[in-house]
């Protein structure tokens, strides 16, 4: 079983399909094969395979800043658990997107959203670099600023760290 393992991660490396080889390190873990097994492949063994296709580019893309600016927010305002939280508006089905929407799901709505001490909303949309609005999203920014709430896009850690910071001292 290890040795047709070694021989399909041989294939996705010369063919450049590394999405497969994903697949086929998660596919390793379910079949439980023995890390260590993995591990102690002989040098002579790993000539072929090209030693930066195993290195993971860093992700730039929407969810990982998410990430990064919640694991920020916890970490640096651990007393303030809770008041910053995201919403969930991308359903992985259109079945599921139909049974959301009968719920109360709303397209548009801010990837996250942070109570003040004061009782007011504040609603950050995270953006790449690059990223743009949807129309939803623009609609989604009228209602929140025509109600006198706080919409901030954000593209960087810095940015959010300053709007947090700035909206938990006010």
């Amino acid at each position: 079983m290890a040795y047709n393992y070694y021989f399909l991660i041989y294939l996705c490396t010369r063919t450049h399909c590394t999405r497969d080889l994903g697949v086929l390190h998660s596919l390793r873990r379910r079949l439980k094969v023995a890390a260590s097994g993995f591990n102690q492949i002989k040098k002579t063994q790993m000539d072929y395979f090209p030693s930066n296709k195993f290195k993971r580019k860093p992700k730039t893309d929407e969810a990982s800043l998410q990430s990064r600016c919640y694991r920020w927010f916890k970490n640096t305002y651990p007393e303030q658990y809770g008041r910053l939280w995201m919403q969930y508006n991308n359903p992985r089905s259109m079945q599921t997107g139909v049974f959301l929407k009968a719920q109360g799901m709303v397209s548009g709505v801010s990837d996250l959203a942070f109570l003040r001490n004061d009782g007011r909303m504040v609603f950050i949309e995270l953006k790449t670099e690059k990223g743009r609005q949807s129309e939803e999203q623009k609609w989604w920014q009228s209602v929140v600023e025509a109600n006198q709430a706080r919409y901030y896009l954000v593209r960087t850690l810095e940015e959010f760290q300053t709007i947090i910071t700035n909206n938990i001292k006010n």
